[in-house]
Formats: structure tokens, C-alpha cells, sequence
């Protein structure tokens, strides 16, 4: 009884040292790689800029970055389902896969970018691959939905430093910023 209560102890320590650090982790073993860049889809959905129209006060790229995360997220859920890349579409339908997070923070990142007069920045909606260490996760999968992985790249037009945005881990681990591949 008393090992049991001690490797469970252990256990919940474990799991609580993971939930917190989630971040390190997943950036030291999960990267990134651009293939291709998408068309940015211009916002035209009349409720959806009414409604980031509350966000107009923002001054920063790290806020706009969060605020971009907390509205897509607010308002989509993940499906395995074909959906549309559209983030005019996918707002209404609120249903979308790694292509309509990506289509839908990239949208809303470049409004507020825009509607804050934040210039310094410009916004990437990325197709690329996921890797663990030098293993590509894609080359497990039969499925074509898993052939690639949307995201978004967020370069600073001053300095060059690229930042990688994913809206679907920040979704569900609560994770925005990971990490670029590394040759």
C-alpha cells in the first residue's frame, strides 16, 4: 500500500512537471519546416470584423499574437473532416482542421496588425512538416490529410526574426510559439 501511494505520488509529480513545462518540451522535440507559403484570404465576413473591431487598442505583436490565438480558438473546433481554408467560411461553420486555424489567425493577425497601424510585421499562413528530432511525423501516415501541417510565420520586417505560430497545438496544449527546423 505504501508503494503504491509513493509511485503515485511520483506519477502526479511527473505529469504536473510535464503540464508545466509543455512548452520547452514540445520546442525541444517538435520542429517545424516551411514548404510553402499560402495566399493570405482577405477577411470579408461583416460579423467577424464588427467583431474584432473590440480590438483596436493594441499595441504590441506579442498581444496581437495572443489576442489572434484566443479569438480563433474561441471560435473553431478541431475535425479530421475535409473543411474549407477559407477563414470566412470556417468562421461561420466553426468546424476546421490545421488549414482553417492557420487561414483563420493568419486573417485575423494581419487585421489587427492593420487596424493597430503595426507595420513592422507581416503574417505567413505556411504548409510545411512536423518533425521529432530528424524524424519526419508525416512519412508515418497513409492518409492524405496527414501529408502536411498548416501554420503561421510571423516575421519582423526590421530585424528578420521569424517567429512560428501553430493555432491548433495552441488550442488544445496551449502552446502558440514552437520551433523552426534546423538544418
Amino acid at each position: 500500500m505504501r508503494r503504491l501511494k509513493k509511485i503515485s505520488l511520483i506519477v502526479l509529480a511527473l505529469l504536473i512537471a510535464i503540464f508545466l513545462f509543455r512548452k520547452p518540451i514540445f520546442q525541444t522535440f517538435f520542429s517545424y519546416q516551411k514548404l510553402e507559403v499560402r495566399p493570405l484570404v482577405e477577411l470579408t465576413n461583416a460579423s467577424l470584423l464588427l467583431h474584432w473591431d473590440e480590438y483596436s487598442r493594441i499595441n504590441s505583436i506579442k498581444e496581437i499574437v495572443k489576442t489572434s490565438c484566443q479569438l480563433t480558438c474561441q471560435q473553431l473546433r478541431f475535425t479530421f473532416e475535409e473543411t474549407s481554408g477559407d477563414p470566412n467560411v470556417v468562421y461561420r461553420s466553426q468546424q476546421a482542421n490545421c488549414v482553417g486555424y492557420a487561414a483563420l489567425f493568419a486573417s485575423t493577425a494581419t487585421v489587427l496588425l492593420e487596424k493597430n497601424n503595426v507595420k513592422d510585421y507581416k503574417v505567413n499562413h505556411v504548409v510545411g512538416e512536423i518533425f521529432i528530432g530528424d524524424t519526419n511525423l508525416h512519412d508515418f501516415f497513409d492518409s492524405p490529410f496527414f501529408r502536411n501541417h498548416d501554420y503561421v510565420e510571423i516575421v519582423n520586417l526590421k530585424t528578420g526574426k521569424i517567429s512560428l505560430i501553430d493555432p491548433s497545438v495552441c488550442d488544445y496544449l496551449w502552446i502558440s510559439e514552437v520551433s523552426e527546423r534546423t538544418n
